[in-house]
């Protein structure tokens, strides 16, 4: 019982600060992080992407020809808040989009914490997109990688 309220108190801290948060603008069109690549398919970007989250521990989720979503598992203190029996574990997901314009394309970036992805009791529940701007900045740089690496 003690355990059930201490988590209970926890995770309404957390979802209070996340509503209080606001997702920081990045210097992009977008107000996201995103890259241009330019003579590049989305095919061949989608490849190279892939790969470069894989290889950062990121599972893939779905992939299209337009849009692709990567997933780690969360660990620490805001795994352990929205974790429990009949839940399956939270994620941190990764969204790509894809934007095709004459010779170039557009390469959005997306980042949310889901508790629950798996479905389970009550299903996904997308919990923020709200990242603090060092998690953006890490976003904006693995895009930044994977553009250099395409030229």
């Amino acid at each position: 019982m003690h355990r059930f309220l201490v988590r209970t108190v926890a995770v309404a801290s957390v979802v209070l600060l996340a509503g209080c948060l606001t997702a920081p603008t990045q210097n992009t069109a977008s107000g996201q992080p995103e890259v241009v690549i330019a003579g590049k398919t989305a095919k061949a970007i989608l490849g190279v992407a892939s790969n470069e989250f894989v290889n950062q521990g990121y599972s893939i989720r779905s992939r299209t020809e337009m849009n692709a979503v990567f997933e780690k598992k969360l660990t620490g203190a805001v795994a352990f808040m929205l974790s429990g029996p009949g839940l399956a574990d939270p994620v941190y997901r990764v969204t790509l989009n894809f934007v095709e314009s004459d010779a170039q394309t557009r390469v959005l970036g997306e980042l949310s914490v889901v508790s629950n992805p798996g479905g389970g009791r009550g299903g996904p529940e997308k919990i923020q997109t709200a990242h603090d701007a060092q998690e953006h900045k890490k976003l904006q740089d693995q895009l930044n990688a994977i553009r250099d690496k395409m030229k």
